[in-house]
């Protein structure tokens, strides 16, 4: 597991132990999840990866959703879900366009979390499960049901 962190980001003192425990339990997931259903290899795969341990990260006690996995809301998170639905089978070329805003604005920064934590905790919650128990859920599984309207 690789932590990047900015030892010099001013509110680092601050927020240590409540980002750390966030970042590290997003990280141990993708880890966990890894073990078994390998590396995500197309967009639809990427999209449930992010999207389950940004839903693992939310379920640790005092700690909300990313701020990342919510950046994308509304009309815009929708099209952008309805268009990823669509390329879900496509290679994924790298984790910048989806994920760190090579595409803005066409696909706003960080929008891939957005998109990957919408679908994931509409799957959750309509199986009554947690990311930490569907951590080895094939992302078939769960892509299936994500082109279904809100």
């Amino acid at each position: 597991m690789y932590l990047p962190m900015n030892v010099a980001h001013p509110e680092l003192a601050v927020t240590f132990e409540r980002v750390f425990r966030a970042f590290l339990a997003h990280e141990l997931h993708h880890c966990a999840r890894r073990s078994v259903a390998g590396f995500a290899e197309t967009l639809g795969q990427a999209l449930v990866t992010e999207g389950l341990a940004c839903c693992f990260e939310s379920e640790l006690p005092g700690v909300s959703v990313p701020l990342y996995a919510k950046r994308t809301s509304g009309e815009a998170l929708r099209r952008l879900r309805d268009r990823a639905v669509t390329e879900q089978d496509l290679p994924l070329s790298g984790w910048g366009e989806w994920f760190f805003g090579e595409r803005e604005p066409e696909v706003p920064m960080h929008a891939g979390y957005s998109i990957g934590y919408a679908i994931v905790s509409r799957w959750l919650a309509s199986h009554g499960r947690t990311a930490a128990e569907s951590y080895a859920t094939p992302a078939s599984r769960i892509l299936a049901e994500a082109a279904r309207p809100d």
